[in-house]
């Protein structure tokens, strides 16, 4: 009995499905979730999950679908039992983890944009000395393109040769302490170019 209560007592959206799209169990979660999106529980479930369940049930596979649910959006795991015919939908609300991702995504255009508009070279280097962003006045000023520095060691590229033990070491002793001398200073030095 108590494990028959599991379904019913889980605080996200499970349902049983059929073949044919019409439930034949839905949890109280469930039940809140299809009344935010004021999808009728007796029309069975939206019409675009149908598709998914079906390729579910034909695949024996497992599957993925993200749906909007009223303000909420929810990432359903279906899961087939090909046998019995149905699917059981495990829904969990993912909607502060939607929009975080799309401040993300949105943090990342703008830094883009700003990298992109700026003036002076903007070169970033990773802890093993290797290029991770290239803007275009980098190009322009050292000759190479983006795809072509790259995930390669930045002093390769730009620094010139009788200064590159003074680099690595410099690198070495970041490394280990966290401080650099030219670290949060305007500096000007030479570099190569291509």
């Amino acid at each position: 009995e108590a494990l028959a209560r599991f379904p019913e007592e889980n605080p996200s959206p499970v349902l049983r499905v059929l073949p044919t799209g019409l439930i034949r169990y839905m949890n109280r979660a469930a039940a809140e979730m299809f009344a935010a999106a004021a999808w009728p529980p007796n029309d069975g479930i939206p019409n675009k999950w149908r598709i998914t369940v079906a390729e579910t049930l034909a695949s024996g596979q497992p599957q993925e679908l993200e749906v909007q649910a009223g303000s909420c959006t929810y990432l359903c795991k279906l899961a087939p039992s090909p046998d019995e015919q149905y699917v059981n939908i495990y829904a969990l609300e993912i909607t502060e983890r939607v929009a975080i991702e799309g401040q993300l995504t949105t943090s990342e255009a703008l830094q883009h944009a700003i990298l992109e508009s700026a003036l002076d070279s903007i070169i970033t280097i990773n802890h093993k000395g290797e290029i991770i962003e290239w803007n275009s006045a980098a190009e322009k000023t050292f000759g190479y393109t983006r795809r072509e520095v790259m995930g390669k060691p930045m002093h390769e590229y730009i620094v010139p040769h009788r200064m590159r033990s003074m680099h690595k070491n410099g690198m070495e002793r970041y490394m280990r302490t966290g401080e650099g001398p030219v670290l949060g200073k305007r500096i000007e030095i030479s570099g190569l170019r291509a």
